[in-house]
């Protein structure tokens, strides 16, 4: 499991003037196949190749980027085997003996950047979205809540029933139980400050604990899970990575929605790639809303630092001074974070594609003919 902590290792990362290969890649089986994802990474491995050619840099950054490119090609291609996961990240430098593998249970964008220092901006986008939440798997005789972190179990607890009261008829005792359930759910709740809580067991069992339940637990409630108390790990985590799939879809839509809608009404929103870089440079983005494989080859302004596509006058101050960036999507991202603006990512919404795959929310409305 990572955590913020190992992230801020991987960021304190020395690679002296070695660069440091991050590859992002989405294996979700719901959505690509072993070999759609192997020939997703040599095609971003090859591509990476190439523009060594072309890079400044010295024999020895040279030679140990392509060995540390061949060591990811091997791995994806050879070794690596999912296990359940949707995610794959690695950061890899042949020269320096760093080599760290993640496999995560949401799907990242595919991206695959070649620097020095390890690329942890969407690790981050990530963890800050995934957020940590409870299941509760409640049945007459026993129930369980578990704490997830990034689809993992890190803390759990049983509650059995306990014995019947004199005169106690069966409903009488689960009724307490119940209760019980309900009150240590809401201990853990005010400790942990889980962002959602999902409720698992039979359906009968399910709706009466969720009559139990104080306002504002049950207001954290998303969802069910198709699972009882006496079920393992391996399944409740499966069974939880599935609702949350959904329910991080369901938000994804929500999110392009909301970001067409302000864009029709008011202007608190821009749609496109260009229009998007624009009010970033501007510092004016409070959501970037971006699909997990949009990429774009650019510029970045050597004067005022604007991200740019297409010709290499800069459109915001009109100087010609600019170099390469090799993906101003992934550097948007990092722009938008560095300036303490939040990230969504999406994926599988073919009408998004059509609005350019990238738009925002704004902090403050800019002039229309900027926005366009």
């Amino acid at each position: 499991m990572i955590t913020l902590r190992d992230v801020e290792i991987l960021e304190a990362y020395d690679p002296g003037e070695a660069l440091v290969a991050s590859l992002y890649l989405s294996v979700d089986p719901d959505r690509v196949t072993p070999a759609q994802y192997k020939d997703r990474a040599l095609e971003m491995i090859h591509d990476t190749r190439l523009r060594l050619a072309s890079e400044d840099l010295t024999p020895e950054q040279r030679a140990c980027a392509r060995m540390t490119l061949d060591r990811i090609a091997r791995h994806v291609c050879g070794q690596y085997g999912t296990c359940g996961a949707r995610g794959l990240v690695v950061f890899a430098c042949a020269s320096r003996g760093l080599w760290r593998t993640l496999c995560l249970p949401a799907s990242v964008p595919d991206r695959l950047v070649l620097r020095q220092g390890a690329w942890t901006e969407p690790l981050r986008a990530l963890l800050h979205n995934f957020g940590r939440f409870l299941a509760v798997i409640v049945g007459s005789g026993k129930s369980r809540i578990c704490l997830f972190e990034l689809g993992e179990i890190v803390w759990s607890a049983g509650i059995s029933q306990e014995p019947a009261a004199s005169g106690e008829d069966a409903g009488e005792r689960a009724l307490r139980h119940f209760l019980k359930t309900a009150d240590a759910l809401a201990d853990v709740v005010e400790r942990e400050h889980p962002e959602r809580v999902l409720v698992g067991g039979t359906t009968d069992a399910a709706a009466a604990f969720l009559r139990t339940l104080p306002g504002a637990v049950r207001n954290l409630v998303v969802d069910r899970l198709a699972v009882s108390p006496q079920s393992g790990d391996a399944d409740l985590k499966a069974a939880a990575a599935r609702c949350i799939a959904g329910i991080e879809h369901s938000a994804e839509e929500a999110w392009v929605r909301r970001v067409r809608s302000e864009c029709r009404q008011d202007g608190h929103a821009v749609l496109g790639l260009e229009p998007t870089l624009h009010a970033l440079s501007r510092r004016a983005i409070q959501t970037l809303v971006v699909d997990r494989k949009l990429w774009a080859g650019g510029h970045v302004c050597a004067d005022c630092g604007r991200l740019y596509t297409g010709v290499r006058v800069c459109p915001e101050c009109g100087a010609g001074r600019a170099r390469g960036v090799e993906d101003v999507v992934a550097a948007a991202v990092t722009e938008t974070l560095r300036c303490h603006g939040d990230v969504k990512f999406v994926s599988d919404l073919p009408d998004w594609a059509g609005d350019g795959g990238i738009g925002a929310i704004l902090r403050f409305r800019l002039p229309k003919d900027a926005t366009r």
